[in-house]
């Protein structure tokens, strides 16, 4: 083997290093690449023999070989790195798609025009099949055949031998799209291994990681053999080990979230999740939780918290603030006995033994106590329809300056409504057609009303039926006006 040197000035600042390989013999009419260029090049292009032999005045700052063809079809473009057998050979890019950066053989010998990629490994940016020309934008491919089955898909990262590789010769599957939708991250040998036609941003990390996903599009798949069955699934989430294999229960199935597989969290995201087994340790809002876990459906419908050691288990809104609490330490309360408590003191109690369980309160039946509510109070200056929902508030006609009429709704057993003058001003409560409202022993006409106007009357009136509403027991004061 001989080594030459040879140094060609052509101009005062075009000066081209070429670094000569004899490789002699030749294979006549094949293995003849140029050993001379004859075009003047900018002082920052290095070209070793058997590349570059298409590059034309106007190129700059491009290394090129070695490696027999490597960016043996670039011409005028600029910043282009290859090296390697037929690297970026038929890479054809212009001055305004620039930056290719291709070593190892074969590397990028798909890509004609895509802009700014970067192809490490042998293989890697080749479509080893012959379907078709890599020309999407900003492709990142290190590893021996990665983004092997490419075409318009642009800003993917593959990283791993075989990671992306599609489909083809070298994969051994047959025939299929070429890869068209962009956005991928695949991280690991074999990850995403067989993506393929219009599959759009999908996310795998780890040896295997989604390995079969074919066309689903917006897959996060984390850990090594995580999604083995995936092919058309979509917007799923899957963590997990090969101690705890994550992966849908069927494909397609959407939107699935696993994390840990069947001992771990799992369900269709936004619908339904679930805990398949206890946690044993942790703290909730800095209580020690003993146990929490959710329903199985067959195998375990209720959901169970305890507290170790605690009387008391917080329920918090997304700002911190408490909504309900469950505890056993209120004035009254046993271990059979746990209260639901609000802002207001105690609300529910709830009987633990409902006469068939194995609590230890020995009750005959269960039991459910309200207390301590708290009416809502509603000043009303205009008329208003009463609705079922208000059951319990307390109105008034606070300010109003004139006559207020409120309207009841059609009695249901148990509805109540309380009525108060506050202003100075004519309050009339009127009963639908066909029910009747009683005070003490004065009973309206169908549909009748009751009226006062003296500051500080008031009235509570009960639903007994569905056609009559009655005073409750001590509950009218002053005077009022039946119609």
């Amino acid at each position: 083997m001989r080594m030459r040197y040879a140094l060609v000035v052509a101009g005062a600042a075009a000066v081209v290093l070429l670094l000569g390989i004899d490789l002699t013999p030749l294979r006549a009419g094949v293995d003849s690449p140029p050993f001379s260029v004859t075009v003047p090049f900018d002082p920052y292009t290095v070209v070793l023999p058997g590349a570059g032999g298409s590059l034309r005045s106007g190129s700059s700052q491009n290394t090129l070989g070695p490696g027999y063809m490597a960016g043996g079809a670039i011409t005028t473009n600029t910043y282009d790195t290859c090296g390697g057998y037929k690297s970026c050979a038929n890479y054809t890019g212009t001055s305004s798609n620039h930056a290719i950066t291709a070593w190892g053989a074969g590397s990028g010998l798909s890509v004609t025009t895509a802009p700014d990629g970067i192809f490490i490994g042998a293989d890697a940016g080749n479509n080893d099949d012959g379907t078709g020309y890599i020309t999407g934008p900003d492709l990142v491919g290190i590893g021996v055949h990665t983004l092997g089955h490419t075409s318009t898909a642009g800003q993917s990262v593959a990283l791993g031998n075989e990671s992306m590789v599609g489909c083809g010769t070298w994969s051994g599957v047959p025939g299929c799209p070429l890869l068209t939708g962009g956005g991928h991250t695949a991280l690991g040998d074999e990850t995403l291994a067989y993506i393929q036609g219009a599959a759009t941003a999908d996310t795998a990390a780890g040896a295997s990681a989604c390995k079969n996903l074919t066309t689903g599009n917006n897959m996060v798949c984390i850990g090594a053999l995580t999604g083995t069955t995936v092919q058309t699934s979509s917007n799923g989430i899957l963590i997990g080990n090969p101690s705890h294999l994550a992966d849908v229960p069927s494909d397609p199935t959407n939107d699935y979230l696993s994390i840990g597989g069947a001992g771990g969290i799992t369900g269709i995201l936004g619908t339904s999740l679930q805990l398949n087994v206890p946690v044993t340790a942790g703290t909730w809002n800095g209580t020690s939780i003993g146990t929490s876990y959710g329903g199985t459906g067959s195998t375990a419908s209720t959901a169970v918290v305890r507290a170790n050691g605690a009387t008391e288990v917080d329920i918090v809104n997304s700002n911190g603030g408490r909504i309900a609490t469950f505890n056993t330490s209120d004035s009254g309360a046993t271990t059979c006995d746990p209260v639901l408590s609000g802002g207001g003191g105690t609300v529910v109690t709830l009987n633990a033994d409902n006469g068939g369980g194995t609590g230890t309160c020995g009750g005959t039946s269960g039991t459910v106590q309200v207390k301590g509510q708290q009416s809502v109070v509603v000043a009303k200056t205009a008329n208003y329809t009463v609705t079922p929902n208000d059951s319990g508030n307390v109105f008034s006609n606070a300010a109003a300056t004139g006559e207020v009429d409120f309207t009841l709704p059609t009695p249901v057993a148990g509805f109540s409504y309380t009525f108060v003058v506050a202003a100075a001003q004519t309050l009339k409560v009127i009963t639908p057609s066909g029910t009747n409202i009683a005070i003490d022993t004065s009973n309206s006409a169908s549909g009748g009303n009751i009226t006062a106007s003296a500051v500080y009357t008031s009235i509570t009136l009960v639903a007994i039926s569905t056609t009559q509403w009655v005073t409750r027991a001590a509950g009218n004061a002053g005077s009022w006006t039946v119609h």
